[in-house]
């Protein structure tokens, strides 16, 4: 922001420098070639821009191409600008001791994770649980029915009292944390530019894509109580791979999947941070760029 007037009218105007577009338009109608090392140096200039606004404790919650402007300049690749700030919070308490937990869902429904899309019309649920569970836990689990069967909602619960390991158990809803929901956005962001199509249309099971990339099912070995599961990095990179190649493109180098694969974990404590994603080997050559910032 360059500038603020307030006129007599007591509109007020913001002056912001000038960009010429937003990714989106870039992706959409094919303005530029999306390289893999195009690819790497937004992706590197978003993180450092949502790693800013969490060195401050504000979390961003609709971080999505749209709202990545982007000025060439002199440039060749151009320098991105992240906007829209009307969906941001505080991530901690005043005093930075405790992260806030949110239940509004926010952003676009592709950006968003799977923990954001809460019921409303519940507080205590019913999860399946994995051995070693205990009261007071929060962990990131399916909601079930009165039957057993699968709700469509995958949501971070804090277990309480009679929790029986394999078995359901009841659980409050908790919420989430904004951090790593705006690591999930990035992720999609980088998953969009880097193959021009959004992997999926929401991050919930009922989209067969997100289900196919991001769960599994796995079987207790002590009860046999067969549930849905996250798989681990690996094991996501590979379906990104399947899918990318059934659409006829290619995938990205293998750091770059590993990183993708992480950021968009179904688990959103699994999910690395922005200072860890920045010292992601795949960011090896960025170190030394200087980041773009605004004069003082």
């Amino acid at each position: 922001m360059l500038g603020v007037f307030r006129g007599d009218d007591d509109i007020v105007t913001l002056v912001t420098e000038l960009a010429e577009s937003d990714l989106l338009d870039q992706v959409t109608k094919g303005l530029i070639p999306f390289t893999e090392d195009r690819v790497m140096r937004y992706t590197w200039q978003l993180l450092q821009a949502t790693g800013y606004l969490h060195k401050h404790h504000i979390g961003h919650r609709d971080i999505s191409l749209e709202n990545i402007l982007i000025s060439f300049g002199d440039t060749i690749d151009g320098q991105i600008r992240l906007m829209d700030f009307g969906q941001a919070v505080s991530t901690h308490t005043p005093d930075r001791t405790l992260a806030l937990r949110y239940f509004i869902r926010c952003g676009k429904s592709s950006y968003t994770p799977p923990e954001c899309n809460i019921p409303s019309h519940m507080s205590e649920v019913c999860v399946p649980t994995l051995a070693g569970a205990t009261p007071g836990q929060v962990v990131m689990r399916p909601l079930v029915n009165s039957r057993g069967q699968c709700t469509g909602h995958i949501v971070e619960v804090c277990l309480i009292a009679d929790v029986v390991p394999g078995m359901f158990s009841r659980a409050v809803l908790w919420g989430y944390t904004v951090m790593p929901v705006d690591i999930f956005a990035c992720g999609v962001a980088l998953f969009i530019l880097a193959f021009q199509a959004p992997p999926w249309k929401c991050a919930q099971v009922t989209d067969k894509i997100f289900k196919y990339i991001t769960m599994a099912l796995e079987s207790d070995s002590e009860t046999g109580f067969t549930r849905g599961l996250a798989p681990n990095d690996h094991d996501i990179a590979n379906k990104i791979r399947i899918l990318v190649q059934s659409w006829g493109k290619n995938h990205l180098s293998p750091e770059a999947m590993a990183l993708l694969a992480s950021m968009i974990h179904p688990d959103p404590s699994r999910r690395p941070t922005v200072q860890e994603c920045l010292v992601d080997p795949w960011f090896a050559p960025m170190p030394s760029v200087d980041v773009p910032t605004h004069p003082p």
